[in-house]
């Protein structure tokens, strides 16, 4: 026999300083505010219900949390690059262990939530001190949404979407009686910029031209480059300061997901910004635990050649390395998998959230590399990420612990390294849940009908010769090499 227990309270929504902060729900949760600031009372609203059903006739205590400090700056950090509505958090209790059964969430809106939006469930796991997310449905009339849980804590609901569909649920409020209050900090009059850019400057993302030391060496004779501002890869050619006769080509991702690169010769020297070149280094100690995985995340980047979004890879490459070159390309950005496009962006969310490129990188690779057989088969990414959301939330522990030996690997103290690889995950969770909201701002539909030599350089350069090993070498203010003319000795 099932027993529900249910709350009900007026439906408030506040607008913080030029970003409403909101929900449907009585105290507002609002970022920046949460804890310092006491909403001004209000009349009575129409009312909005949170729903726990436990199996076995159990009933448990439901009332509004008082959140911890950690968890209040929590919510504030990640509004700071992801606007999202949130309801007030609830803290569920149990005298007692909960039902093999578990307990299913369900909130309410008074009106039903835009097409375009998202919304998730999420938990506050104080052991890690970070919000975790779980797999939630939205009902077909869009007015509640729910979740299967497996513990009781302080759980609230996340919304994100677009600008126009979170003023529509803003607007929703107000006609259904709901109260708004507004704090003004002097920002109110770009709260529609604001909101726009921390949502579309994620997932679109445009970056300036590489920056290269000009001209290419001598015996390139032509190596055409776009200066197209929204070409999905923007490169550029020159020359090694260090060493004049190394042609230096650069490319940078242009998109708000990741690309792999595919160099056809050989470099003297490259340089990867996502990674730093450090990814095989961290990834031995995760090999130690899981070989499989380790391999599976090393595929997933490229063996180090992945490209993040808007970051820059960098080669140094001789005239020598194109003696035996037939190839099409010089330097190909390929169309990323399902997998990498799912990885580059949970990356660059983790580090608008404040980790490093390196870490958030890692971090991304590893949960979706741990989860790659929930993803056989698919191709849209909104299905992507519900599907490695769901694998993370029994697979958490076991990608923590990875994401630790790496952390650990990068020089991080034991304990501290354990702490952030719990936030990162949790951090994950949330990334993916919110990600669907943001689809259709994604450029990778048009990306796979693009040819590859939208990605890629080709070539024309000198006839190379290999030195004839009777030659007479000399030491010149040049360097070492055969003797030509003009030289000086």
């Amino acid at each position: 026999m099932l027993n529900t227990h249910t709350l009900f309270w007026g439906d408030h929504m506040y607008v913080l300083g030029g970003r409403f902060v909101a929900a449907i729900v009585t105290a507002v949760v609002a970022m920046g505010l949460l804890v310092s600031c006491t909403p001004p009372a209000v009349k009575s609203a129409t009312p909005g219900s949170f729903d726990v059903t436990v199996a076995g006739g159990v009933r448990p205590t439901v009332e509004i949390a008082a959140l911890p400090e950690a968890a209040a700056a929590e919510i504030t950090g990640l509004g700071q690059a992801t606007e999202f509505v949130m309801g007030t958090p609830m803290s569920i209790e149990l005298d007692g262990e909960l039902p093999s059964g578990g307990a299913t969430l369900t909130r309410t809106y008074a009106q039903p939530l835009p097409e375009d939006v998202v919304a998730t469930f999420a938990y506050w796991d104080k052991e890690f001190e970070t919000w975790q997310a779980v797999p939630t449905s939205i009902s077909k009339d869009r007015l509640t949404v729910t979740a299967d849980v497996d513990h009781f804590s302080i759980w609230t609901d996340f919304i994100s979407g677009s600008q126009q569909a979170l003023t529509t649920i803003r607007d929703n409020a107000a006609k259904a009686g709901q109260a708004v209050a507004e704090w003004t900090t002097g920002a109110v009059n770009t709260a529609s910029e604001a909101l726009h850019w921390s949502l579309g400057n994620i997932f679109t993302k445009r970056v300036d031209l590489p920056e290269c030391e000009l001209p290419t060496p001598t015996w390139v004779i032509d190596l055409p480059v776009g200066v197209g501002v929204d070409d999905p890869v923007r490169f550029c050619a020159g020359y090694d300061k260090a060493n004049p006769d190394l042609l230096v080509v650069k490319a940078r991702a242009n998109r708000g997901y990741g690309f792999p690169a595919v160099l056809n010769v050989p470099s003297a020297w490259e340089y990867n910004s996502t990674s730093e070149n450090s990814i095989g280094k961290l990834l031995e100690q995760v090999g130690s635990l899981d070989q499989a995985v380790a391999d599976a995340t090393y595929q997933l980047l490229n063996s180090g050649r992945f490209v993040g979004a808007g970051e820059e890879i960098s080669f140094g490459i001789p005239a020598s390395a194109l003696a035996d070159f037939k190839g099409e390309y010089l330097l190909e950005m390929r169309l990323p998998s399902v997998s990498q496009v799912l990885m580059s962006m949970i990356a660059q969310q983790l580090v608008a959230w404040g980790a490093s490129k390196v870490n958030g990188t890692l971090a991304a690779a590893l949960a979706v590399a741990n989860c790659g057989s929930s993803l056989a088969g698919v191709t849209d990414i909104g299905r992507g990420a519900g599907a490695v959301l769901g694998c993370l939330q029994s697979a958490d522990e076991k990608i923590a612990q990875m994401i630790g030996l790496a952390l650990l690997a990068n020089g991080m103290q034991e304990n501290a390294a354990g702490k952030l690889a719990g936030q990162l995950v949790g951090k994950i969770s949330v990334a993916l849940a919110l990600l669907p909201a943001a689809i259709n701002t994604i450029d990778y539909i048009a990306e796979m009908a693009l040819p590859q030599n939208a990605r890629s350089l080709t070539i024309s350069a000198a006839e190379v010769t290999a030195p004839d090993p009777d030659e007479p070498w000399l030491i010149t203010a040049e360097g070492v090499g055969p003797i030509r003319l003009a030289h000086i000795e």
